[in-house]
């Protein structure tokens, strides 16, 4: 068998298990979508944040090949602080690195839920980055006062992102095999930016 021969005959086999392999609509459909999406199912716990400025970064699913409709998508996001933050205390929440709303930092030990509506030409299929970012101040606080204990806010594992569907069937787009962009469409690309690091 001449090497040319072999050549074809194993792209040949490449592309007919790549073929075997595509995802396919009734693959998606098996399961249905997924309507809220919690910290706690991803394996993220309870999140303790210590310090004058605060930052938490997660990474949820979207909703796949569903499609969304244009309004109902929201996110929960259950938090509590210490009794003694300053009023002046602050939090803003970002979705794909755009923020989403600021708040006063909550001052109670009480988890609270922040109801925050997502736009849904923001929310992302494959993958979503949900920050958390803050300054905590400290009633009374003084000059080298940044170890204090009391500055501190918790994100609890039950925040979740309620996705709201225009119709429960998937809706795939059309794909042709295509072994030059290997590993896509099993890995999808996404904005996956690592958080800043801040040196003092």
């Amino acid at each position: 068998m001449s090497r040319a021969r072999r050549w074809a005959m194993w792209g040949g086999s490449i592309m007919l298990l790549l073929v075997a392999c595509w995802p396919s609509a009734s693959v998606a459909a098996a399961g249905g979508p997924v309507d809220d999406v919690q910290l706690q199912a991803l394996g993220f716990p309870n999140d303790t944040l210590n310090g004058r400025s605060v930052s938490a970064d997660y990474f949820l699913p979207g909703q796949g090949d569903y499609t969304l409709a244009p309004e109902g998508s929201y996110l929960d996001l259950v938090i509590s602080g210490s009794e003694l933050l300053d009023p002046t205390s602050i939090l803003t929440v970002l979705w794909n690195g755009v923020p989403l709303a600021d708040r006063p930092a909550p001052a109670g030990e009480v988890p609270e839920t922040w109801r925050l509506p997502l736009p849904t030409d923001r929310i992302d299929p494959a993958s979503n980055r949900l920050q958390v970012q803050g300054v905590l101040r400290v009633r009374g606080e003084t000059c080298g006062d940044d170890q204090n204990p009391a500055r501190h806010i918790t994100i609890y594992r039950q925040t979740a992102v309620h996705y709201a569907y225009a119709d429960r069937l998937p809706h795939p787009a059309p794909v042709t095999p295509d072994l030059s962009r290997y590993p896509w469409p099993f890995f999808q690309p996404a904005s996956v930016t690592p958080p800043d690091v801040t040196f003092v």
